[in-house]
């Protein structure tokens, strides 16, 4: 419940603060690590598009999750409800599954092309649907036309899958040499 005195790993204290002259509230991490959903939940308070009462002192993660699911339930109504929008229904319904799993980190793959490249991934989906936009810093330089040749079309788990199979395959050359 909002106002809750005691602090624990699945509750976030609140901070009031000043934004661009207006005043505006904030959570502040848990214990409990990474939490995409508190970042969401700060973006859309720093929007002022989710209020938390004024004599809240901590917020739990349940009433978070219930917070952003009405919001994006309420946001994407009327696009559910148009004709051809069962993809909508289909991201709103996933994105609703999700939000509960949004409390210890988020499942993304960047793509080394530019800073706004990832591969799709349903967590990706909640940040599309409360038009949130993510920046990663794993980018390869044009000005480094080999490495940019090499890796800018690639994700990050394929770089790794790459560089697993070159290993394997110099593991392989080597027992070959060897056994010779």
């Amino acid at each position: 419940m909002a106002g809750m005195e005691e602090d624990s790993t699945n509750n976030y204290r609140i901070k009031d603060i000043v934004f661009f002259g207006s005043a505006r509230r904030i959570l502040l991490q848990s214990a409990n690590g990474p939490c995409p959903l508190l970042a969401l939940c700060n973006v859309l308070l720093l929007r002022n598009q989710l209020s938390i009462s004024t004599d809240a002192r901590y917020i739990s993660f349940a009433e978070l999750v219930d917070m952003v699911s009405s919001y994006l339930f309420d946001a994407n109504a009327r696009a559910s409800g148009e004709e051809g929008s069962a993809d909508m229904r289909q991201n709103l319904q996933s994105c609703l599954d999700i939000l509960p799993r949004l409390n210890v980190g988020l499942d993304v793959n960047c793509k080394f092309g530019g800073p706004r490249d990832f591969e799709y991934t349903q967590e990706l989906a909640v940040f599309d649907l409360l038009d949130i936009c993510l920046f990663h810093g794993w980018v390869v330089s044009k000005q480094d036309s080999r490495a940019h040749e090499a890796f800018a079309h690639l994700s990050y788990n394929q770089v790794v899958e790459k560089i697993i199979a070159g290993h394997e395959a110099q593991a392989r050359l080597t027992a070959q040499s060897e056994g010779q």
